[in-house]
């Protein structure tokens, strides 16, 4: 229905999947929802389910990282197994909004300066031809960096402001900036006919200069029309709506031109973006730019249903583990890049790295058969609820928590997620506050993240003390989304030291899986120890870091002993 002129609205409908017929497979009806809701959407090629790994280069190494990468993972890799290897070459455009596209012309400029401002990178056509053609001689299924959502550069010459998105408070939606801008990014208006025209005039002349050489097009940050996005201007329009009728045409457009080649989106849902479309749906599949975070990959299972969701991590190293989790539970491709962050590709991995990425690739080689990721009704799975929390008892007469810092308690880790402006230390779980508040500003303990389990923090008395009963508080806090049962620490041992043994003793041990916010041990008869640790073996699935508020150890008070 077309808006009033002057009038702003948002309508919201939902679909309801009737309840499957008794003993017929949940996804018989997300079958249909895709074939009576989009007749005139295929899904996307058959090759696109072989993929095993995904590499994103960001005009890394002055623009030399691209080919020693590719160089390098050819000699590592087998013929057949590069062929389940995508890489995108990303970075390698005039401007962000320009993209080296002639207007005038309706085709791509023969030269430019790639990230003029930083890296200034010289590139002709015929020199991106050459780099993607080196990276399919060799065998590698090869995508080009599309776009970086609606954004255009307010700091260049080809800027438009009157293409801009505005809404209805006159607001603009800002974006990225980074190396490959020079002023700040705003959103185009898809619901603009000029802006319309042109992501199709742009796809067209890409298609004419790089469509023998690539297996397709990645659109990045395909999430700025919110739902419920309404523009002034040059007419009222819902651009949501818009956005996702100029998917559908980009979409088309590449597979006309080749049934074989793809047009993948990177919507990022749920990365922050709780309120964008799924506009994968109408897309070949989904190439997020999520950094692997473990959230994000559940809001797009639907939209990518018939096709395939691949994630864009710019920590591929330091949080190796997020790649892991995506591997072993999606059956998603292992992931690296470089130009970005870790900053570092397969010529520059250290022979550890090196053999933890293949082992992996090699483990996502072996799963047989395609990956359908939703394949139960949402109802019935999803996180463990979390359990109520074990009631705290009132300190008795006398009663004292050992461990906090005031008393004399010191606190060391086996590692600690620190950061700018990230605070993370082990001292934090012995200030004595159970609460979020503070939260890695000094307060909380993480571990740091891609460190293997288990992780340990150890509380060391000013002398020998007697322990009756020990807190656990667990990271949580509301919305439900950052609950114990996500980001918490599920399974652990209590040691003790022994000094007249010169060993930990395990007093508790915690192995049920339990997501809950606090949980309170009482031994059985009180011990003597001048330290204790806890040691971690399982948490909640978000990262693989183990995050605790607080750990108390109580007992009679030191003039008592």
């Amino acid at each position: 229905m077309p808006l009033a002129a002057g009038k702003a609205e948002v309508r919201k409908f939902g679909l309801r999947l009737a309840k499957a017929a008794k003993e017929e497979p949940f996804g018989r009806s997300v079958d249909s929802f895709f074939r009576l809701m989009l007749p005139d959407v295929p899904p996307g090629p058959k090759w696109i389910h072989e993929i095993a790994m995904v590499g994103f280069d960001y005009l890394s190494d002055e623009g030399q990282g691209w080919e020693r990468d590719i160089r390098e993972l050819a000699r590592l890799l087998t013929p057949a197994e590069r062929r389940r290897v995508a890489l995108c070459l990303h970075g390698w455009y005039e401007t962000i909004g320009g993209y080296g596209f002639d207007d005038a012309k309706k085709e791509m400029k023969p030269a430019w300066i790639a990230m003029e401002r930083t890296r200034r990178i010289s590139l002709t056509q015929d020199e991106v031809r050459r780099r993607l053609k080196v990276a399919r001689d060799l065998g590698f299924r090869v995508l080009l960096y599309y776009a970086d959502g609606l954004l255009q550069d307010s700091g260049v010459p080809c800027y438009r402001p009157e293409w801009d998105f505005v809404d209805w408070d006159g607001k603009k939606v800002t974006g990225w900036t980074g190396p490959d801008t020079w002023g700040q990014t705003y959103a185009s208006n898809p619901a603009h006919p000029q802006v319309f025209q042109w992501y199709q005039d742009y796809l067209a002349a890409l298609l004419r200069a790089y469509g023998p050489f690539v297996d397709g097009f990645v659109w990045d940050e395909t999430y700025h029309m919110r739902t419920g996005a309404i523009a002034r201007s040059p007419q009222p329009a819902y651009c949501a709506r818009t956005m996702m009728e100029l998917v559908k045409k980009l979409t088309a457009m590449v597979e006309a031109h080749d049934p074989e080649k793809v047009f993948m989106t990177a919507e990022s849902l749920n990365a922050g973006h709780r309120d964008v479309p799924g506009y994968g749906m109408v897309a070949d599949g989904v190439y997020q730019d999520t950094w692997g975070f473990l959230p994000t990959w559940y809001y797009s299972l639907f939209p990518t249903w018939r096709n395939v969701l691949w994630g864009c991590n710019w920590r591929p190293l330091t949080r190796f583990r997020s790649t892991v989790w995506s591997v072993e539970n999606l059956g998603a491709p292992v992931v690296f890049t470089n130009g970005w962050r870790d900053d570092r590709g397969p010529s520059e991995w250290t022979a550890e790295e090196r053999d933890r990425i293949l082992a992996l690739f090699r483990k996502r080689l072996a799963m047989k058969g395609r990956v359908r990721c939703l394949t139960a009704d949402p109802a019935t799975v999803g996180v463990p609820p979390m359990l109520p929390s074990d009631p705290i008892p009132n300190p008795k007469p006398g009663e004292v928590n050992h461990a906090l810092a005031r008393l004399g308690g010191k606190a060391t880790a086996s590692s600690v997620n620190a950061g700018k402006g990230f605070d993370g230390g082990p001292s934090g779980l012995i200030d004595g506050r159970r609460n979020v508040a503070g939260w890695a500003r000094g307060h909380g303990w993480a571990s740091q993240m891609d460190k293997p389990l288990p992780q340990w923090v150890e509380i060391e008395f000013p002398g020998p003390r007697e322990l009756s009963r020990f807190v656990m508080v667990n990271y949580h806090h509301e919305p439900a989304e950052q609950t114990a049962a996500q980001m918490g620490v599920l399974d652990y041992e209590i040691q003790v030291w022994d000094g007249s043994l010169g060993q930990w003793t395990t007093v508790v041990t915690e192995n049920r899986g339990r997501a809950m916010a606090i949980r309170v041990h009482y031994l059985r008869e009180p011990v003597r120890a001048t330290k204790f640790r806890v040691v971690i073996r399982r948490v909640a699935a978000y990262d693989n870091a183990a995050r605790l508020l607080q750990v108390e150890a109580w007992g009679q008070p030191t003039n008592s002993l």
